[in-house]
């Protein structure tokens, strides 16, 4: 009797785990949508008679249909989905209305391109059920937008987006780059519930639940994501959206600034740089430019088209240099290097500063044949950032300067950046000079460099030596110079 009373006891206790778990996810989507709600803007008096006037139009019918069609796929609402159900049905009045009102703002633009797709309707409710409708919304592996879409499959399909600028801010973009991710994720898994789940919690994440193998309940019990509820959501407001929708709001108009300004720039510019020349209210730029997710333009690498009042691009034109001059030491400050007149040839040691707080510095010293352009691709960042970085105009850089190069914190180094960096380190731990001393070692064979080869890859042929030995046996200094047919010689401590 014990055991059974023990067995019990732990089903309650794992069962109101569940039932938390279920609840917590519930209250963290919720609270997210409600606090997007109360934030949205345009809300004034005249919207808010405006959704009195009609109260009852909400609520007063009540689909007892569960089942609920995508394509040619049909779904009944769970216990989450009907959970998730009633919380929609208990939304304050206020809050549906401008649920219903912001959808609508968006919503003929995303039928359209689902359509175009020939995707369900109901998939289009994703920026409801994942983002809460947040044009901003921004989360982990650098989703972002509207759809909350992240930044390699929206790359993927077409979107532009660097620090500076992205496109998964238009509506039009981000909808045609994420339902065509959503077709190509139904096409690969087979189904809604899984297409929709890859979506908000990944690929990765999905086939690591069992997908393949178990069914898409024993999936959603092993997952650990806090968007795993996010099929049922899309299946609960699916639901309340085909009691509701067939409310009116064409009538209500957003107040919108008449545009037909727009300029191409291809170079670097601060919004406030614009504002304070042009005296343009610099909150209505930012409103008429809201694919930018800053202040700075940067039309270098790409040029990019920005929108100004009615009547100025010809004042903009006029005055471009003073504006792109205006306070740019403020704006762009320049790092001035310090020098060292100590040979014959001006040494820089150059003052760099971070691109963000996710950054480290590392310093590279130019060896000959060494060119920006290879240097950059060495290392995975852009030429303009490498010149940026180091206050260099031209392409002019000589052997020995020392500049400096921003990568992500964790980011692997080049191969042969690894090999100098642990060289460095083991002389300076070791006080190991250039040369090592031969008496001490025994002479073992010579090595002809073959295609393909690195310094790695010979150094696994000897169990008693690295790299860093080889390139001090044969005195190298810059690994990455290896030549095919160059004669190595291979040494061994003597015992």
């Amino acid at each position: 009797m014990k055991r059974i009373h023990i067995i019990i006891v732990l089903s309650i206790f794992l069962t109101s785990q569940v039932a938390y778990a279920q609840s917590y996810l519930e209250r963290t989507y919720f609270d997210m949508l409600k606090h997007h709600l109360q934030t949205l803007s345009g809300f004034d008096d005249k919207l808010k008679h405006y959704c009195n006037t009609r109260q009852e139009n909400l609520n007063l019918f009540s689909d007892s249909e569960n089942l609920i069609i995508l394509g040619s796929e049909e779904y009944q609402l769970n216990n989450v989905a009907q959970h998730y159900y009633q919380e929609f049905q208990s939304l304050s009045y206020l809050n549906k209305c401008k649920l219903l009102y912001s959808w609508d703002q968006v919503s003929s633009t995303i039928y359209y391109i689902a359509k175009e797709k020939q995707v369900p309707t109901a998939i289009s409710y994703i920026p409801v059920i994942y983002t809460g409708l947040n044009s901003y919304y921004s989360a982990e592996s650098y989703k972002f937008g509207l759809w909350g879409l992240p930044y390699l499959p929206a790359v993927k399909y077409g979107i532009i987006a660097d620090e500076y600028y992205d496109q998964r801010l238009d509506i039009h973009l981000n909808a045609d780059a994420a339902l065509s991710y959503l077709s190509d994720l139904h096409k690969t898994f087979g189904t809604w519930d899984m297409a929709v789940t890859a979506y908000c919690c990944g690929t990765a994440n999905l086939v690591k639940a069992g997908y393949g193998t178990l069914s898409f309940n024993e999936i959603y019990e092993n997952l650990e994501n806090p968007n795993k509820d996010c099929f049922y959501r899309l299946l609960a407001f699916t639901k309340w959206m085909n009691e509701n929708e067939t409310l009116d709001f064409s009538s209500v108009k957003e107040l919108t600034i008449s545009v037909t300004d727009h300029i191409l720039i291809n170079s670097l510019i601060d919004f406030r740089q614009i504002s304070s020349v042009l005296n343009i209210n610099i909150d209505e730029l930012y409103n008429l430019n809201p694919l930018f997710t800053g202040s700075v333009i940067d039309g270098r690498k790409k040029p990019k088209i920005i929108y100004l009042p009615e009547n100025q691009t010809e004042q903009f034109l006029l005055l471009r240099d003073s504006i792109e001059n205006f306070m740019d030491s403020v704006y762009f400050p320049k790092y001035t290097p310090s020098i060292n007149n100590g040979k014959d040839y001006e040494t820089y040691v150059h003052v760099s500063i971070s691109p963000g707080d996710d950054y480290e510095e590392h310093k590279y010293t130019i060896v000959s044949g060494d060119n920006l352009g290879v240097i950059a691709q060495r290392f995975g960042v852009s030429l303009i950032d490498l010149k940026d970085w180091n206050n260099i105009k031209g392409t002019n850089i000589y052997a020995g300067q020392i500049i400096s190069i921003w990568l992500k914190k964790g980011a692997k180094l080049p191969e042969t950046e690894q090999i100098q960096a642990q060289s460095k380190k083991k002389k300076e731990e070791t006080g190991m000079q250039k040369h090592f001393a031969m008496r001490d070692y025994d002479f073992i064979e010579t090595y002809e460099v073959k295609s393909g080869d690195s310094l790695y890859k010979i150094a696994l042929n000897y169990d008693w030596a690295s790299a860093e030995d080889i390139m001090e046996w044969n005195n190298i200094s810059n690994p990455s110079k290896l030549q095919v047919g160059q004669k190595l010689k291979i040494f061994k401590l003597k015992k």
